[in-house]
């Protein structure tokens, strides 16, 4: 009967060192996942910032080249038509690249597209076509 007691010590340290592991590995596995969900969700709202961002800078700049095509099929002059769309694909090539460069979400979430055109040092694209 004695032997039957000593077993039931050693099977209860059994369980309660498997306890404190299984315990742990829960406490890591949900810290990770915590984690994970955190970063997913703080990438998340980047890209949708940054996206909005981005659309709204590519979107002026093509109403731009739009009017500038329209312009263009009016008045037939394919040299000026040539140097302003080659300008304005530069100009819109500068401000995304300097977005890229100086975004920071915590400074520039509520920074508008033609904001951000200015910031890059270049002219509203829509302005004198």
């Amino acid at each position: 009967m004695a032997d039957d007691f000593e077993d039931t010590d050693s099977t209860d340290s059994g369980l309660e060192k498997d306890w404190s592991q299984l315990e742990r590995k829960c406490y890591n596995s949900g810290y990770r996942e915590g984690r994970s969900f955190g970063n997913e969700e703080s990438i998340q709202k980047g890209f949708d910032a940054g996206y909005k961002i981005g659309f709204g800078v590519s979107e002026i700049f093509h109403k731009a080249r739009g009017q500038l095509a329209v312009k263009h099929h009016l008045q037939s002059n394919e040299s000026e038509y040539e140097e302003k769309s080659a300008h304005l694909m530069q100009s819109e090539e500068n401000v995304l690249k300097f977005i890229k460069n100086n975004w920071n979400e915590k400074n520039h979430s509520e920074t508008t597209a033609l904001e951000w055109i200015k910031m890059a040092g270049e002219k509203n694209p829509l302005d004198g076509l």
